[in-house]
């Protein structure tokens, strides 16, 4: 006895050919039979004949359609695959910038700093950064699935990363680039970091995976409030996801509020 695998029965193709079967049976009953009578009227045979061929040729028109998107499906699948093959995130880079108040007390002395070593530099040089500044401060970008993060949110719980990337100020091996710029009370603190540490990755497997989904960026100095403005990343083909408007999300029971934005595909940063 052949035991058929049910996973690999296709139902579509059985219908077909069911149809096709039918479609055939019926026209040999009309050939078989009287199909109109001496009054030239259809028969009760020819009805059932006719109507027999018009059902089972819908159908497998219809099993044909089904089929044909099927197959656009699972085309569309295999591309989709394909590009992630080619759009990996892995060995990818990041860019965040950061923005802080020179008025907190924590970022007062760095503003100051900086202001000094900015006036001994040509305008057009890259920023700076102090040489007391902490070695255990650092950064944290998480990528979220809205529904999830919301949900996590509401529940007061820690929401589940689809990936996680950090750095810290203290890399010596030229993998982060660092820097702060103070433009009138602000204070601007980016970081470049190639190829991105992450620490986690539950389901991105692409660049392309991350657009749509909500970043949260986090810059941790003690109190100081320092809130994420703009963050890239790309790969090493240049493709790349961005977010330029990140947004505070305060709920009862939060003891700080999240800073977050949605990610979207752009060309350049």
């Amino acid at each position: 006895m052949i035991l058929l695998d049910a996973q690999k029965i296709d139902p579509v193709g059985i219908w077909k050919a069911v149809s096709i079967v039918f479609t055939g049976s019926f026209g040999v009953l009309g050939l078989l039979t009287r199909f109109k009578d001496k009054d030239d009227k259809i028969t009760g045979w020819g009805w059932l004949s006719l109507a027999g061929i018009v059902i089972s040729t819908v159908l497998g028109a219809g099993f044909q359609i089904r089929e044909t998107n099927d197959d656009a499906h699972h085309s569309l699948e295999l591309l989709t695959s394909i590009d992630k093959g080619l759009s990996p995130i892995l060995g990818s880079s990041l860019k965040v910038e950061f923005e802080g108040n020179c008025m907190d007390k924590e970022l007062a002395k760095f503003c100051a700093e900086v202001t000094v070593q900015q006036s001994r530099h040509p305008w057009w040089q890259k920023g700076v950064w102090p040489k007391d500044f902490p070695v255990a401060a650092g950064f944290d970008v998480g990528i979220f699935k809205e529904s999830e993060l919301v949900e996590a949110i509401e529940k007061h719980k820690e929401p589940d990363a689809l990936v996680i990337f950090n750095g810290g100020t203290a890399a010596k091996d030229g993998s982060i680039n660092k820097e702060m710029r103070v433009i009138g009370d602000s204070i601007r603190i980016s970081f470049e970091v190639a190829p991105a540490r992450m620490v986690e990755n539950r389901a991105i497997k692409s660049i392309n995976d991350l657009n749509g989904n909500v970043a949260v960026a986090e810059f941790g100095l003690g109190h100081a409030q320092i809130k994420p403005e703009t963050l890239f990343i790309w790969n090493a083909i240049g493709e790349m996801s961005s977010c330029t408007s990140f947004k505070s999300a305060v709920e009862p029971g939060m003891e700080h509020p999240i800073d977050m934005c949605t990610l979207s595909k752009s060309v350049g940063h």
